[in-house]
């Protein structure tokens, strides 16, 4: 949905995402429960078949391939993506693997019944995420100092979703902003945080993913 009207932006955002890719497939999956479209349904596969490339055997994304940076280690893909994957699982039972895997890594972003903002890591895992965000970085035809922007948001990021706190935390986001002089249309908080938005979508997920896995 962002990939067209570059809006106030300078740059458009023609990027693979992990995270809309299954915000795509779970919508088009439900609009093709009424139109039952035979050629629907085949894209939906070819949807699940790239997200499930992007899924790694421990059950988390790939993100390095994830151009999207505002999107980037959103709680929320899991939830989609197990959604998407319970689905298209109707017609290939080997993706009923990659949905239980989704589901799995979706439980460890929920705490006290409510839904991180961005799936957790741990510090030692830091070192890896920094490689997997200069990659993530240089996807995209942007000049240099786009990339190294794009970069030093995603090691933002990464730091942000391993530090926790019960609310959202903007004022070291402005302050870091005021310095480097960053104009921003948003607020990106500085420690992950129990979320409303993201369990809204969590449930949303989940209920339908029962809907389509017979159980309701």
């Amino acid at each position: 949905p962002y990939a067209v009207d570059r809006g106030t932006y300078p740059y458009t955002f023609d990027l693979p995402c992990v995270h809309y890719q299954g915000v795509t497939i779970y919508y088009l999956a439900k609009i093709n429960d009424v139109l039952r479209e035979d050629w629907i349904d085949e894209s939906l596969t070819k949807g699940a078949r790239w997200l499930a490339d992007a899924l790694c055997p421990h059950g988390q994304f790939d993100w390095s391939g994830s151009g999207l940076s505002f999107a980037y280690h959103l709680s929320g893909a899991y939830a989609f993506a197990h959604a998407s994957f319970a689905y298209t699982s109707r017609g290939n039972g080997r993706y009923r693997t990659h949905a239980d895997l989704c589901l799995d890594r979706l439980e460890e972003s929920v705490q006290g019944g409510l839904a991180l903002r961005w799936e957790p890591g741990s510090w030692g895992s830091l070192p890896q995420s920094i490689v997997a965000t200069a990659k993530m970085a240089s996807i995209g035809e942007y000049p240099a100092r786009h990339r190294a922007f794009r970069f030093g948001y995603g090691v933002y990021r990464q730091i942000a979703r391993r530090r926790y706190d019960a609310t959202a935390e903007t004022r070291s986001f402005e302050v870091l902003c005021r310095l480097l002089r960053i104009r921003t249309s948003t607020v990106e908080p500085s420690k992950n945080f129990p979320d409303l938005f993201m369990t809204s979508e969590v449930l949303d997920c989940l209920t339908q993913s029962g809907v389509w896995e017979g159980y309701t």
